[in-house]
């Protein structure tokens, strides 16, 4: 008797018929294949997290004594966003659907002043490198469709390689990496036309339109020789002279520092001379610059830079910047006429009414987050700093600026530019803005359900609150992170982080220094009770593996703790990305306390940039090299730990196999590998190529008992790998990224498949892959790709625009990809149908097919249901197959059907 609400199998079967007559045609060719949930097509959730790195700030106004504010963010395929006045919109990709969309990351957004409703901006998207769009309504998306168009020539086509934009009333300007200028003096449909080539092949670097007819353009020619040309714009053009000597050196009469060679970079006209010849420019070495012209460039009267910053550096009352200048603004006009009366360059402020000229830095901006919710108990102080490149000011009130931050954009109250206290807080906090840069993550496991997530981002750290693996929609709102967090409200950005594997109340993160958070179990502590445990000044002196000049630009590149055999013990390596030849390895037996230098044996510095670290129950292996490409190192590949609790024990290992051989001539970027029965495997990338080491069960361990194999991906474009990430339940699942791309193979590298939506055009940049439920941390930031049957499935995040809805039949039907039957039919898909022409033809075939089935088949039970049970006989031809092989296990099938037949007719069934 059938029970009341559980329908009959044909019932379930005359329902399946109907809703999908293609259905029995498509669980067919399901028998012969299987999926993982790798492979799966998945759906996407965004996990909450905003921000980016801002590029380029344009405030205008909208016709009606209002502002828009459009910022072109670097970091993201979503290009230019808009404010709508409660967050961040994409008005050129805010949905793959919109008509007109078009996805790309954007460097720069200009008005034309002469059109003010004409927007232009230079996006990335595709093939086009640098492209220049137009919008003749602000980015305005009021009527359901993208308005950006490219912006053309004379022979109607696209500008493409754009440097610059500059702005002016008499147009809009552009430079590309061939050495032209371009002008567009009409609306949004007009031409662009060449106003100024420059001479001899030399690159454009900057330029500065003062009116229509006086510009300044600053070249570099082929020889790295910098020089500055007074330009009417119709041809005629003059030679100026530039400054020979970093301002330090001017003042010192020598060289005090490790490099005074003047690297420009910016050159900006000052408006509020209608003469043209107030002249700034600025750039940066290791010692960031600027110099002043009052006389059109023929001399140069004035000059800061960074080392007026410091104490008895030759300066009086100077706080120039660090790091690289980006963009100089005028406001106001100084009360002896003929200048501006502030300057500002990038996050440094000139004040010419100051008696002597002054420089002041912004001070630090301070906002809010509510890591329980708006209405929770907790609220959270977060400081952050205006440390990026771009600058606007409001035209309809002064007063008020716009700053590029270390989360993405702020809102400064200009009369309060260098304090006390703070100037202004995050515009709308970033929310709506999908281009965080994820540098490094880690996870600490309650349950399978419940695990501690902790991210290092370029815009601060991040920890998930009840982050649970299986269900993305637990983290997808910012009241569910502590986002961002500086420690000691230091805004370098964090590039490592790590939970002990005991204490999830311990976190270390890095961003060359080292912080430490014994409660970060708790909050806000979580967020304000950090202590610096180690600073790269302590460790650059003569003969220490950071010696430089700049020791404060070492990268942490990686902390991994070490709990196994007779100590615990703590692993931090660094990198100096500015010199590409210092760097080290350090450890902490403290738990992040304090650090020690560790060394090669016997007694030999290690100094070298250190990429990679590797740490298991035996051994500690570290990937060394510039990862520039440069080879201002000639360290590469990687070195071993000879001991787990001693001191000088690193060492380089020599092989003879050819495969190692080859590895250890190359920069090493990333290590992970695993231990399964007693055997281990490791996965190593580099610049060029992918290596697989496997030491089996019960060897010596040594390194001649490991044996390599290079298991690159052949695909095109397939090099500058820069993470890995494997199974840990299977040593032959593996993923590798390169640029936009991830890669896959389910068997140890001897094949590889693109992974999900990534390696397509609209995908953004690949930084980490972290296994543990795969993790992909990329340049857009955290994005939950989960199978839609629910259950165990190994959820993946990955930064991407689109997916298909579903999973594959077999994975659908059971739930998960860790069940034991799918595992079984992946094994039989692995080993008995890829390694045949015919096989690989089935596997191709059925990917292309099946998830729209699969989809409908994991939210439908009846379909389930029948699913599960018509697989059955493909579960025990895959188990027969596995154990005797094709041959023996056809040959098998073929008696049993004879004798079948055979039995049937003996019994007098044989159907009429």
């Amino acid at each position: 008797m059938q029970r009341s609400g559980t329908p009959g199998w044909q019932q379930l079967l005359s329902s399946a018929r109907c809703r999908t007559p293609m259905l029995t045609l498509s669980l067919i060719l399901s028998l012969f294949l299987t999926a993982t949930a790798a492979q799966a097509a998945v759906e996407r959730i965004n996990l909450g997290l905003y921000g980016g790195q801002v590029a380029d700030i344009e405030a205008l106004d909208d016709g009606s004594g209002n502002t828009d504010l459009l910022i072109a963010v670097d970091s993201s395929q979503k290009g230019i966003f808009k404010w709508d006045g409660s967050r961040w919109r994409s008005t050129t990709y805010p949905s793959a659907t919109t008509t007109g969309a078009f996805s790309g990351t954007a460097t720069q957004v200009e008005v034309n002043p002469r059109f003010s409703s004409n927007v232009y901006a230079v996006i990335s998207s595709g093939s086009v490198n640098k492209g220049l769009w137009v919008s003749a309504n602000r980015g305005d998306l009021s009527s359901g469709a993208v308005s950006w168009q490219a912006a053309l020539d004379s022979g109607s086509s696209q500008l493409t390689e754009i440097q610059q934009l500059v702005g002016h009333s008499s147009g809009i300007y552009a430079s590309d990496n061939q050495g032209k200028i371009w002008q567009n003096g009409g609306s949004a449909t007009g031409p662009f036309v060449t106003v100024f080539t420059a001479p001899g092949g030399e690159q454009i670097i900057s330029f500065a339109v003062h009116a229509p007819f006086r510009g300044y353009v600053l070249t570099r020619d082929g020889s790295n020789n910098l020089r500055l040309y007074l330009t009417d714009f119709a041809g005629s053009d003059l030679l100026l002279s530039l400054p020979t000597q970093a301002p330090v050196q001017q003042r010192s009469s020598s060289c005090p520092i490790s490099s005074c060679a003047v690297d420009l970079r910016l050159v900006a006209s000052d408006p509020a001379d209608p003469s043209g010849n107030t002249l700034y420019v600025a750039g940066s070495s290791v010692n960031a610059m600027i110099f002043k012209s009052t006389n059109g460039g023929t001399s140069w009267n004035q000059g800061w830079d960074y080392q007026c910053s410091l104490p008895a550096n030759g300066c009086t009352g100077f706080a120039f910047m660090d790091g690289f200048p980006s963009v100089i603004r005028f406001k106001g006009t100084a009360s002896g006429g003929n200048e501006s009366r502030y300057i500002f360059v990038s996050t440094s402020q000139l004040d010419n009414d100051a008696g002597t000229p002054t420089w002041l830095q912004v001070a630090n901006l301070s906002s809010t987050i509510s890591p329980s919710g708006p209405s929770g108990p907790t609220v959270i102080n977060f400081t952050t700093h205006a440390n990026d490149p771009s600058l606007a000011i409001d035209p309809n009130n002064p007063d008020t600026l716009f700053i590029a931050t270390d989360l993405a954009i702020g809102e400064i109250s200009h009369s309060a530019w260098a304090g006390p206290g703070s100037v202004g807080s995050e515009k709308g906090n970033a929310l709506g803005i999908e281009g965080v840069v994820i540098n490094d993550m880690d996870f600490y496991a309650h349950s399978a359900t419940n695990k501690d997530l902790w991210i290092a981002t370029k815009s601060g750290l991040g920890k998930a609150l009840n982050f649970n693996p299986s269900d993305p929609a637990s983290t997808t709102t910012a009241g569910d992170w502590v986002y961002p967090i500086f420690p000691l409200d230091d805004g370098a950005p964090p590039t490592a982080v790590a939970i002990n594997p005991s204490n999830n109340a311990e976190v270390l993160a890095g961003n060359g220094k080292i912080y430490r958070n014994t409660q970060a179990d708790q909050l806000p502590q979580a967020a304000t009770t950090w202590s610096r445990t180690f600073d790269p000044a302590d460790f650059d002196g003569v003969g220490e593996p950071l010696e430089s000049a700049r020791s404060e630009r070492t990268s942490t590149t990686a902390i991994e703790y070490q709990q196994g055999g007779s100590c615990s013990r703590v692993y931090m390596t660094a990198a100096n990305n500015d010199t590409g030849s210092e760097g080290g390895v350090f450890y902490s037996d403290d738990s992040g306390a304090s650090w020690t230098i560790d060394d090669l044996n016997p007694s030999t510095l290690l100094k070298m940039p250190v990429n990679a670290l590797w740490v298991s129950d035996t051994t500690v292996w570290v990937g060394v090299g510039d990862r520039t490409g440069a080879s201002r190192s000639s360290e590469t590949g990687i070195r071993a730990r000879l001991s787990l609790c001693g001191s000088q024990s690193f060492w380089k290992p020599s092989s003879s196999d050819a495969a190692f051989t080859d590895l250890q001539t190359e920069v090493v970027t990333a290590i992970d590998g695993v231990k399964i029965s007693g055997s281990y495997s490791v996965y190593i990338t580099t610049l060029n190529n992918v290596y697989k080491g496997e030491l089996p069960s019960g060897s010596s361990g040594g390194f001649s008992s490991w044996s390599w194999s290079k298991v690159t991906p052949t695909a095109s474009g397939a090099s500058q790998f820069n993470s890995v990430a494997v199974d840990v339940t299977d040593a032959n699942h593996v993923w590798v990224s390169y640029g936009n791309c991830i890669r896959e193979s389910s068997d140890g590298g001897s094949s590889w498949s693109a992974y999900g939506s990534s390696c397509q055009p609209d995908h953004e940049q690949v930084r980490k892959l972290v296994f543990d439920d795969l993790l992909s941390g990329t340049d857009q930031g955290l994005f939950a790709f989960t199978t839609v049957g629910g259950g165990e499935g190994n959820n993946v995040i990955i930064g991407s625009e689109d997916s298909s809805g579903g999973c594959f039949i077999a994975t659908a039907a059971f739930g998960s990809y860790q069940q034991a039957s799918v595992q079984r039919l992946r094994l039989f898909r692995d080993q008995a149908l890829l390694p045949y022409g015919w096989g690989q033809w089935l596997v191709d075939s059925y990917y292309h097919l099946s998830p729209p089935l699969a989809g409908w088949i994991a939210t439908n039970d009846s379909a389930r249901a029948v699913v599960r049970v018509m697989l059955l006989p493909l579960i025990g031809l895959a188990e027969m197959v596995l154990a005797i092989g094709w041959l023996s296990s056809l040959a098998l099938l073929l008696l049993l059907t004879i004798g079948l037949r055979y039995a049937i007719r003996r019994i007098g069934l044989q159907p009429a």
